[in-house]
């Protein structure tokens, strides 16, 4: 069990990176806005993008937000941003979360953050930790529960009932026991105009 759970989380990660890589390619470069300039209201850029994804997947999927670490910590952090929020009074301060910063994006949009990291140094060399979205801001159409129809950025197409099915066997000694999952799925760009990137960068 111990070890079938271990391939579980790490056949969970190699899918996140995997879905994260096919968006990344799909939107490109995306276009970079200074965060850390009094100049830049991040809200305004964020409502612009969700209303042109809204118009490419003409209202048939919900708009949602997935923030790179780095891209949310320039967002609460940004002038505009924070005289938003008042304190309480005496020696509490008030500092926007993901909640928060849903509820004044245009529409309520679903945000979420991506924390996951990859080591991006070649193997047997001192590794270098890095998040895999960082900087960068993906606001895209996404049914909850899709259909072969419905106009979301991207889909992950399997097998029904045939996800991560669990199984073993024994080795050719039959000394040990070999543990294994059986998957099949396909990661598809279905509506590359309804997805947009924003990078969040410190300087101009």
């Amino acid at each position: 069990m111990y070890g079938a759970q271990l391939l579980a989380d790490a056949a969970g990660l190699a899918h996140e990176k995997a879905v994260i890589d096919t968006a990344i390619a799909a939107i490109g470069a995306g276009t970079d806005k200074n965060f850390a300039s009094s100049e830049t209201d991040p809200i305004k850029e964020l409502d612009e993008a969700i209303m042109t994804v809204m118009k490419a997947a003409k209202n048939g999927a919900p708009v949602k937000v997935l923030f790179g670490a780095t891209a949310f910590l320039r967002l609460k952090n940004n002038a505009n941003v924070r005289k938003m929020f008042v304190s309480g009074g005496g020696s509490k301060f008030a500092t926007p979360g993901l909640a928060d910063i849903q509820a004044m994006l245009f529409g309520n949009p679903e945000c979420r953050m991506s924390l996951m990291v990859i080591d991006t140094a070649a193997e047997g060399v001192q590794e270098s930790i890095n998040f895999l979205l960082d900087e960068a801001i993906l606001i895209f159409s996404s049914k909850d529960e899709p259909n072969t129809m419905d106009p979301s950025f991207m889909k992950t197409f399997r097998l029904m009932g045939n996800w991560m099915v669990p199984g073993g066997y024994e080795s050719e000694d039959k000394r040990d026991t070999v543990l294994k999952f059986d998957w099949y799925e396909q990661i598809k760009v279905t509506n590359q105009p309804a997805a947009v990137r924003i990078n969040a960068k410190a300087t101009s």
